[in-house]
């Protein structure tokens, strides 16, 4: 019988409906005691529903929040360099600190925030040989994921979901099966110490 219930919640700028049912269920949360009630919100952009201080959906505090977005909605002279224009690096990494502003909010919510940081999508060409180069779209993903990295570096609550490696490994549900085994090993890791507190 379980002993206790897991809350997690998702918000995407994409359809995360695979994810949610995969932690509600997964066979392997049982053998750990658990049962996760995985919620969602329609997908969309997160800072719509982060900045909504009054929505239903933050009546209560859930133990995970999956915060997963792509790199052209977080910024948008990542999406105009995506259409190969020229662009500045100091406003991309101003949109990669509005983002973690919105982070910071998202901890007051969840007691564990995981993040899958950014990707380029295997169809985005970008610039060939030279799309490590400085401009190239690997570059500039790169760049961010540095970036959001150093901002949330002294965030205790904040994980980092390494997404390139779980996609170059097995496609896309490898990710989703790597960031479900995350959500669970960090449940276990909150009920252990709450019962060290009763």
């Amino acid at each position: 019988m379980p002993e206790a219930e897991i809350s997690c919640f998702v918000l995407s700028d994409f359809n995360a409906s695979t994810l949610v049912g995969y932690l509600n269920n997964d066979d392997s949360f049982t053998a750990d005691r658990f049962v996760v009630a995985a919620h969602s919100a329609p997908f969309g952009p997160v800072e719509n529903y982060l900045l909504d201080a009054d929505s239903p959906m933050w009546e209560k505090r859930y133990d995970s929040l999956v915060l997963w977005t792509s790199a052209s909605t977080v910024s948008r002279t990542y999406a105009r360099a995506c259409q190969y224009e020229t662009i500045n690096y100091h406003d991309i990494y101003e949109e990669v600190d509005a983002f973690c502003s919105l982070v910071a909010l998202a901890c007051k919510k969840a007691s564990y925030v995981i993040i899958p940081v950014w990707a380029k999508p295997y169809y985005r060409r970008g610039f060939g040989g030279r799309d490590r180069m400085p401009g190239g779209l690997s570059d500039l993903i790169a760049r961010m994921n540095i970036r959001l990295a150093d901002n949330l570096s002294e965030n205790k609550q904040v994980f980092l979901l390494d997404t390139e490696s779980c996609l170059f490994r097995s496609g896309k549900h490898s990710l989703i099966l790597k960031c479900g085994i995350w959500v669970r090993s960090l449940s276990v890791r909150m009920f252990s110490h709450r019962s060290l507190l009763k």
